[in-house]
């Protein structure tokens, strides 16, 4: 069909309509209101939700700024909603309390889950003591932005409600909104934190801004523009120009406004969001000047938005003109689609290309089956390094990734795809045919081969003198990757995105047996056929261990027990200077009396909670492996030396609880807004206090009391510190006060020069500078300022000012 030109707007209906729509939400957010209706909803919502305490509420705020609704997996699951693929767990703590007994004074804590008989009777009657310790383990939430609750789902009030809907034209949008950054020298980057609920930032010493990758299309088009408005308005030099309330007015307004001019409703939460930052009315100084900054940078927007459209829309007209009937495209017969079959050069006419495609379509759906569209949005379909378009027959323009994904996500068949789609580069077609390859019958997708990719017998060629460690059950058997089967290989070496671990990027360049061992065994993704690969290049002749997984950066070769129980002792007494502690599970595997390979799952190891001490003491104090331990031992020497690796000395734990309790002090004075010493949360910093104190008395470094000294005695000196830097700070301000006040005094007199009245203007602003920092931290108070000033005042009455230095009157003020 054919396809008319774009007729953009004149300069003057662009101007005339910015306007009216600037002033219709302005004039829409003077007479904004909650009903209470919509009150009653949203905290009816709010009130199923858990409530934290104030620690685990700072760790929250911490993790996931902005979070509103929060709640752990089953909560929401019972809610019928589901938490998003890929999100992370919001970490807080979850008290646990141990109840435990003592047998002899000083003796051994035994739960009470396994006091005998007698002794539950004699508890049930108060004469065996029974002692209480309160632990904490960490466990996970998630806010509601991170599950697939709709905005349908949420009270009409609820604050971060995200914009859903599709937008037309995203692409060319998205980069008409890309030229406007570049433009002014703005960077689009991937936020560099979680942004929680927050649906952009903008960093603008950096001048950049980044999206939240949450966001729908219209919540990214909004936001980019209101982020932009910020980068553009808001620059280091002018920021100090508009308070908060002011740049946020700005930024929104104009979001909307270009957002309405595109066709884009966004009014219900740009109402909002305006209404927000516009109820103290005394907040703004000038609103007229700040409609007209709005105005004039929408119209700049939309004047860059509007050109690549048109630029954009023709293109497409001129593609529609001049295509003829005919496509070029590299082709095969569907028939003779394998891996490696060689595509030749092909003229064929369009109805041609489409009924090949639609042949092709219908073999191509029963390979990809339920997981085709899963594989598209990951983008597996396309080269994404090359660029060409989609146009449609209604002139709509495509990357091939957003218009496969947007046609699959309406469950639009591929059949229908091809027959709405014009080709403006025939490569698409060769990628559509060797992208998905049918392979030995099986109904298993297969990605397009790169130049390198070993074949099934390449691969036993080139790798068959490793052995896979085969685990069955308590059992290991070494397997040479020279004897396996095409299925074996398959199945064994197959990651979730169908591609063997032989075939990573990079694989093919190694041609050290060490290197490659590190690149298979330290692979942490999800595999098809086993949780966890693991080769090595000879036959084991010694007691032999591996991590299979942990939540602690660690390596996961295989290696002997004796490394290997150094490099957990090293993990451990890292594990022990944060928060928290770090999951983790190890194997082992030993050759027996036989020669027979006996494989074994440790019980999980907690990193960090200073009950690792290291793998012989694990295993002693655990029956099932007692029997390995003594075998091992009577062969073997398995345990590390523990002096190797780093120690917990007294003298360490004395200084980390001198570190943490300074930084909670620091960050409790941030708190108070008094001080400005950094970001780390004061609650934390207890926290840690806490996890080293219990450190000290369970080594017997120190007594509770003893700690106790210690917390005082460093509280102490930190206050002292604090205190004789304040009247450091004081001593500076009053000095510059009374520089400033002789350089005023002699303006006064004369002679007026240049020279003076630069002089006194300098002063001037060092005086106010060192002013508004003491008050904004807290230092001093404009009451005491004001005496200070009336002091300096007075004294400056009393001396002469024949001297140009302030330090005589500074001694003065001292006295």
């Amino acid at each position: 069909m054919a396809i008319k030109a774009y007729q953009p707007k004149t300069s003057e209906e662009r101007q005339k309509e910015i306007h009216d729509l600037t002033e219709q939400l302005n004039q829409k957010v003077d007479f904004y209101f909650h009903s209470s209706e919509q009150l009653k909803e949203y905290l009816l919502f709010k009130s199923k939700f858990y409530n934290f305490s104030n620690r685990n509420a700072a760790l929250i705020e911490n993790q996931f700024p902005g979070a509103e609704a929060v709640g752990n997996f089953q909560f929401w699951k019972k809610s019928g909603f589901t938490v998003n693929k890929g999100e992370k767990g919001i970490k807080i703590f979850k008290p646990m309390k141990f109840d435990y007994l003592r047998r002899e004074k000083n003796g051994p804590k035994i739960p009470i889950s396994k006091a005998t008989e007698e002794e539950k009777r004699l508890i049930q009657e108060k004469k065996i003591k029974v002692y209480t310790e309160l632990n904490y383990t960490i466990t996970h939430v998630f806010d509601i932005a991170q599950t697939n609750a709709r905005a349908e789902d949420l009270p009409k009030l609820f604050p971060n409600r995200w914009l859903e809907s599709k937008v037309k034209d995203y692409d060319l949008v998205y980069q008409a909104l890309e030229k406007i950054a570049e433009t002014n020298g703005i960077k689009i980057v991937a936020p560099y934190e979680e942004l929680g609920a927050a649906k952009g930032v903008c960093y603008s010493e950096l001048k950049q801004v980044a999206l939240n990758p949450r966001n729908s299309e219209l919540q990214n088009v909004k936001t980019l523009i209101h982020e932009l408005v910020h980068a553009v308005l808001h620059t280091l030099e002018k920021r100090n120009d508009y308070n908060q309330h002011e740049r946020e007015f700005q930024a929104e307004l104009t979001a909307f406004t270009v957002a309405s001019y595109l066709g884009l409703d966004t009014s219900e939460y740009s109402l909002k969001y305006i209404h927000y930052y516009t109820q103290d009315e005394s907040k703004f100084e000038e609103k007229i000047r700040l409609l007209d900054e709005v105005k004039e940078t929408a119209h700049s927007f939309i004047e860059t938005i509007e050109s690549e459209l048109v630029q954009e829309r023709n293109q497409g007209q001129e593609i529609e003109e001049t295509l003829e009937p005919k496509v070029v495209f590299e082709y095969s017969d569907i028939n003779e689609v394998k891996q490696g079959t060689e595509m030749t050069l092909t003229e064929m006419t369009f109805k041609e290309a489409n009924d090949f495609l639609f042949q092709f379509n219908q073999e191509l759906q029963k390979t990809i089956n339920e997981d085709g569209t899963l594989r598209l949005k990951n983008n597996e379909c396309f080269d994404v390094s090359v660029k060409y378009k989609v146009i449609d027959v209604e002139g709509n323009i495509y990357t091939p990734q957003t218009f496969m994904m947007s046609k699959m996500e309406e469950n639009q068949p591929f059949s229908s795809i091809a027959k709405q789609i014009y080709i403006q580069e025939p490569k698409l077609y060769k990628e559509l045919c060797e992208t998905y390859l049918l392979y030995g019958g099986e109904k298993v997708v297969h990605k397009v081969q790169n130049e390198n990719d070993l074949s099934l017998e390449e691969i036993r060629e080139r790798y068959g003198h490793f052995y896979y460690v085969q685990n069955n059950m308590s059992k290991a058997e070494l397997v040479p990757i020279k004897d396996m089967t095409d299925e074996q290989i398959q199945r064994v070496f197959t990651d979730q995105n169908y591609l063997n671990l032989f075939n990573q990027p990079g694989m093919y360049e190694l041609t050290d047996d060490k290197e490659i061992l590190k690149q298979i065994n330290q692979f942490d993704g999800r595999m098809l056929g086993s949780d966890k690969v693991i080769i090595t290049d000879k036959h084991i002749t010694e007691p032999m261990g591996y991590v299979v997984w942990s939540e602690a950066v660690i390596t996961k070769q295989l290696m002997p027990l004796k490394e290997l129980d150094k490099v957990l002792q090293e993990a451990e007494f890292e594990a022990k200077h944060h928060l928290g502690y770090e999951k983790t599970r190890v194997h082992y595997l030993y050759p027996n009396e036989t020669g027979e390979m006996i494989v074994r799952a440790m019980d999980r190891i907690d990193f960090g909670d200073g009950s690792f001490k290291s793998i012989v003491d694990e295993l002693k104090n655990h029956p099932s492996h007692k029997k390995d331990l003594e075998y091992m031992q009577s062969k073997w020497d398995i345990q590390a030396n523990r002096e190797a690796g780093p120690v917990l000395t007294k003298e360490h734990v004395k200084k980390q609880i001198e570190q943490y309790v300074v930084e909670s002090l620091q960050a409790t004075e941030i708190n108070r807004g008094l001080r400005a010493y950094g970001s780390t949360r004061s609650e934390e910093n207890e926290w840690m206090v806490d996890k080293f104190t219990h450190i000290a008395m369970k080594e017997e470094f120190y007594t509770k009391e003893d700690v106790n000294d210690i917390r005082e005695r460093t509280t102490s000196n930190f206050y002292n510190e604090l205190h004789k830097k304040d009247q450091e700070k004081i001593h500076t301000l009053e000095t510059d006060y009374i520089t400033y006040l002789i350089l005023l005094q002699k303006e006064k007199k004369g002679p007026l020069t240049e020279e003076v009245i630069l002089d006194r203007l300098n002063a001037e602003n060092v005086y106010y500078q060192s002013k508004e920092t003491l008050l904004s931290t807290g230092v001093m108070t404009k009451t005491t300022v004001g005496k200070m000033e009336e002091k300096v005042s007075a004294l400056l009455k009393d001396h002469s000012l024949q001297t140009s230095f302030a330090k005589p009157f500074a001694h003065e003020m001292e006295r």
